[in-house]
């Protein structure tokens, strides 16, 4: 793919009066979700709940307790974007590609946690998700021989215990989990939200100062140099993209609320 083809033009997606709309209904829906995850009364899970019987299975592995911990990530992630552009005007021309990555990236993970129908999916993916957490801490803090690294083994030996306590297979919870097949997952299973996994690999591009994504996505003037083999460009976000890329990521936010409802609420 080249920076050309990696994304549509801006003028393709949006005018600026339709940018400007596109804010002043993203803004407040951002700072709406942002109050709810600090309340520590909301996403309550019924009595009786589909999410109510997997946490008792899983417990101390709370199938919710992974997926809001990914939901409060990606929403301080969106927060940070909405702040830095509309509250303090500012546009930063790589930052705000970085967060919404990061929004992605755990709007993905609690996803791909709560979609399947089967609770024994949900479990396992969760205990995968521990697992994951454990295997980071472990090589972030093994080169330094920190004694939190020592349990490493015992962690997920309490993993296996609750997987054989769910009748779980635990080498199922011992397979990797990587970004992208999560992000992968939603892209190929969300609900509302489109072209998930573009959006992820051209913000994974700019946290990764790729010029691929830079270049094919920034609006840019160019001017001539001493050089006549070489032009300067000044490079300027795109407001059309980062307000396209921030709704997808709020249509899937939603589909994650959604499915969370459906099992906080129901009976199991």
């Amino acid at each position: 793919m080249t920076s050309e083809e990696a994304m549509p033009a801006s003028e393709e997606l949006m005018s600026d009066e339709e940018i400007a709309a596109k804010w002043a209904e993203l803004a407040p829906l951002i700072d709406r979700v942002t109050a709810r995850i600090a309340d520590p009364n909301d996403f309550q899970v019924g009595a009786g709940s589909t999410l109510a019987t997997d946490d008792l299975r899983s417990s101390p592995f709370q199938v919710t307790h992974g997926a809001r911990t990914s939901i409060v990530a990606a929403v301080d992630h969106l927060h940070a974007v909405k702040s830095l552009i509309i509250d303090h005007g500012v546009l930063h021309t790589t930052a705000p590609f970085s967060l919404l990555r990061g929004a992605l990236e755990n709007l993905s993970a609690a996803f791909w946690v709560l979609h399947p129908d089967d609770s024994d999916e949900r479990i396992t993916r969760v205990l995968r998700w521990h697992g994951k957490n454990y295997s980071d801490q472990k090589k972030a803090l093994e080169a330094r021989r920190s004694p939190d690294d020592i349990g490493f083994e015992d962690k997920l030996a309490k993993l296996d215990d609750v997987a054989r306590s769910c009748e779980i297979d635990p080498k199922l919870i011992r397979a990797k989990v990587f970004s992208t097949d999560v992000v992968s997952y939603a892209d190929q299973n969300a609900m509302k939200a489109r072209e998930v996994m573009l959006i992820w690999q051209v913000c994974s591009g700019f946290a990764h100062g790729r010029p691929w994504a830079i270049m094919g996505t920034s609006d840019r003037k160019v001017s001539p140099t001493a050089d006549p083999a070489v032009f300067g460009a000044q490079l300027t976000a795109s407001m059309p993209i980062i307000c396209w890329m921030t709704t997808v990521s709020m249509h899937l936010l939603e589909d994650v609320l959604r499915i969370y409802q459906q099992r906080a609420g129901d009976a199991a």
